[in-house]
């Protein structure tokens, strides 16, 4: 190595600690191995800045170098003394370098040259993709940080949403229940039946839309309605408030577990309760006796039936066709069925 000093000469070692020489890493350790002199190859190598006090050399080789060179600083021979080491970079690079370890005054000198010539870059470009790789890992950390705050903020604004998609259905509910039981006591104070029975199919259909309400408020999802329920719970009140006074008609449903959009949910309430309302006026004439059953079955995936059936007069059959083609009812059920993407089918 034909830049290390031959001599024990302190000018000629100040150049190295120095660090005019880029290729040899100088360093001045006290008879412990704590750092006191760095030269500028090894603050390249290791990072800028002061070498923290109290920083041990031996904690920059690896394990079988550190053996080996405390023997030697703590016993530095008259002469240079050469061993290979390895140094240690960000914690998991080793660099390979040739020793030369002498005592100089109260110093042990340790001038290290690369094996690795510096022309490669291999050590550069090692250390920048540490470095690169390490402050990928703080971004990493400091974005999964954003985002679980950013989860944390859309947990509440989710929360505050169900909270006030409660409360409206709610109110919504209230007032609906309220209008129906307007209409209710205007039907029954008309002396004209055919108004008052107008006033109360309208009653009856928001009474419907009102159920919807109150189950939304009760469910967990707002956004989906349990059809079992909602179709059972309304078919039960309908029988309660028309089927009452004693008129041999029964109404039961047999709904399978399913699941319909609110949206999809409004309508086929409706139209079932039109369908209901149409058999009960025109399907038993001259109070003859009968049942009407409404039923849900799943088809597919994303498909199911709902029917409402009666035993009594068919369509074609009733005394009453023209009044029935010529109903709201008649008008609104097809719509509301074509507005969900669905498919009527009439049968006798």
């Amino acid at each position: 190595m034909r830049s290390i000093p031959q001599s024990l000469d302190r000018d000629l070692l100040d150049e190295y600690i120095a660090g005019r020489t880029e290729q040899c890493i100088a360093l001045g350790v006290d008879s412990n191995g704590i750092i006191k002199d760095v030269n500028a190859a090894f603050l390249k190598l290791f990072g800028p800045g002061d070498v923290p006090a109290d920083t041990s050399v031996y904690g920059l080789l690896s394990a079988e170098s550190t053996a080996r060179l405390k023997k030697l600083i703590e016993k530095p021979g008259d002469e240079w003394s050469v061993i290979n080491c390895g140094f240690i970079v960000n914690s998991t690079i080793v660099i390979d370098v040739r020793c030369h370890v002498a005592a100089v005054a109260d110093r042990r000198i340790l001038l290290c040259e690369r094996t690795i010539p510096a022309n490669t870059d291999v050590l550069n470009t090692m250390t920048q993709l540490n470095n690169d790789l390490a402050n990928m890992g703080r971004e990493l950390k400091r974005k999964n940080m954003e985002l679980e705050s950013s989860k944390e903020a859309l947990s509440r604004l989710v929360a505050e949403k169900e909270m006030l998609m409660a409360e409206m259905n709610h109110r919504m509910m209230n007032n609906l229940s309220m209008i129906s039981s307007m209409l209710s006591l205007e039907a029954g104070s008309m002396s004209d039946e055919n108004f008052s029975r107008i006033l109360e199919e309208f009653r009856s259909r928001i009474g419907t839309i009102a159920l919807l309400h109150k189950n939304l408020y009760s469910s967990d999802n707002i956004s989906e309605v349990d059809l079992a329920h909602f179709l059972g719970e309304m078919t039960k009140d309908f029988a309660s408030t028309y089927l009452a006074d004693a008129r041999p008609i029964s109404l039961r449903a047999d709904i399978q577990p399913l699941k319909a959009r609110t949206k999809s949910a409004v309508a086929i309430g409706l139209i079932v309760n039109e369908l209901v309302t149409n058999s009960v006026k025109h399907a038993f004439p001259d109070g003859r006796p009968g049942e009407i059953a409404v039923s849900g079955s799943r088809i597919s995936n994303d498909e199911y039936r709902i029917s409402v059936r009666d035993n009594g007069a068919g369509f074609h059959d009733s005394d009453n066709n023209g009044e029935i083609k010529n109903s709201l009812g008649h008008i609104l059920i097809p719509a509301l069925v074509k507005d969900i993407g669905g498919t009527l089918v009439r049968g006798t």
